[in-house]
């Protein structure tokens, strides 16, 4: 399970690939009601699902990453290396688009 960061929907510019300690920590901040309406977005993503998350959507996912290195003591470097690609990202006015390989068994019925 992970998730494949990329700045384009043709994911020919891929970023980061994110493992199950990071999908299972977002899930846990999701399913206690925390976090943004685009870490909900992300926690329920299909498998071989796409989101695409461009301006605030992007300062959002941002500023939930304190709280996901909180949940886990496994996500501390990918949320370092995600935080300083989001940063990035807002400032150069792109996109992310996010690839979803999750487990079913976290999902959870919307």
């Amino acid at each position: 399970m992970a998730f494949l960061l990329c700045t384009s929907t043709d994911w020919s510019d891929k970023l980061i690939y994110l493992h199950r300690p990071f999908y299972e920590a977002i899930h846990r901040i999701v399913e206690r009601g925390e976090g943004s309406e685009t870490l909900a977005k992300i926690a329920y993503l299909d498998y071989d699902g796409e989101l695409v998350l461009r301006g605030q959507s992007l300062v959002e996912f941002q500023g939930d990453l304190d709280r996901i290195k909180l949940e886990s003591d496994e996500v501390g470097d990918p949320c370092a290396s995600l935080g300083r690609i989001l940063r990035t990202l807002i400032v150069e006015g792109r996109e992310l688009a996010i690839g979803g390989d999750m487990h079913p068994v976290l999902r959870r019925t919307r």
